[in-house]
């Protein structure tokens, strides 16, 4: 990179810098400190009957973990007033918000005060599903050996956690989150966020599309038939991987490749491409 190249890069990255603090600010205090309740939290675990074959979670503000266990059930620590709606009906079992459990606070003394929401939905173990359904506005979704045709998530915040995951066709929706996959199998996936690291460690993924204004995507130790990655701003990178066709972009960050690299185009406005160690 020429010296003038350097000091673009320099000052294109401090200028993304202090727009991610002042977004970190706003999160925090408009975003971060809104979700609690003067309720008291009640916690409780539902016993559900009968096979499960989609889920529907549509909740504002509360943590989500889907895992396999004995039998079905829903557990949630909740304030008393903002009790989920939960049914299972001809194979669908539904966890729906009756209220909104979010409040405007704008606090600068509150840290630690915030009450810990959480729902754990558990599904029968072997249980093959064929559509699993997941909105929130606030809050973690952790997703542990699943298996679904159609796997949906759409957040405006939270970080996802998906470890041993199987989909045929997943798509992810965020305004702001830290995607996490290990162990996955999906045939395809899209992922569309505003910000937010990705990270996918071995894992294979026949079509992988993802698009981000903001963000690092790592691949380590997996296998991409096909891949399709567009970033605004941040790095691509890949360890150990396989990335058979397909292209890397970003307009401000560098791309590193190192692997099995086939037939994939690269390029950055601003930043080093590198496959396999060599300088493109």
């Amino acid at each position: 990179m020429t010296n003038k190249g350097a000091k673009i890069y320099i000052t294109v990255l401090t200028l993304v810098t202090i727009a991610a603090v002042i977004f970190g600010i706003y999160f925090y205090i408009f975003r971060g400190t809104t979700v609690f309740s003067k309720a008291k939290n009640v916690s409780k675990t539902v016993s559900l009957e009968g096979d499960i074959d989609s889920i529907i979670f549509n909740m504002d503000a509360a943590d989500l973990n889907i895992q396999y266990g004995e039998s079905a059930s829903v557990s949630y620590n909740l304030p008393e007033d903002s009790i989920p709606d939960i049914s299972l009906e001809d194979g669908k079992l539904s966890v729906i918000s009756k209220k909104n459990i979010r409040r405007f606070n704008i606090n600068f003394f509150v840290f630690g005060n915030e009450n810990k929401y959480d729902v754990t939905i558990t599904v029968p173990t072997g249980t093959e599903l064929s559509d699993v359904d997941l909105t929130t506005d606030a809050g973690d979704l952790d997703l542990k050996d699943i298996s679904t045709s159609t796997l949906n998530i759409e957040t405006d915040s939270g970080d996802l956690k998906l470890n041993s995951v199987f989909a045929t066709d997943a798509t992810i929706i965020s305004d702001s989150a830290d995607v996490d996959f290990e162990n996955v199998d999906f045939s395809k996936s899209t992922i569309k966020t505003d910000a937010g690291d990705y990270k996918i460690k071995n894992s294979e993924i026949d079509d992988l599309d993802i698009e981000s204004d903001a963000g690092d995507l790592k691949i380590d130790d997996s296998t991409i038939d096909n891949i399709t990655a567009e970033f605004d701003t941040g790095n691509i990178k890949a360890e150990d991987s396989t990335i058979n066709s397909g292209s890397c972009k970003t307009d401000v960050g560098n791309v590193n490749l190192n692997g099995n690299i086939g037939d994939v185009s690269t390029s950055t406005d601003v930043g080093d491409i590198r496959i396999n160690g060599d300088k493109k």
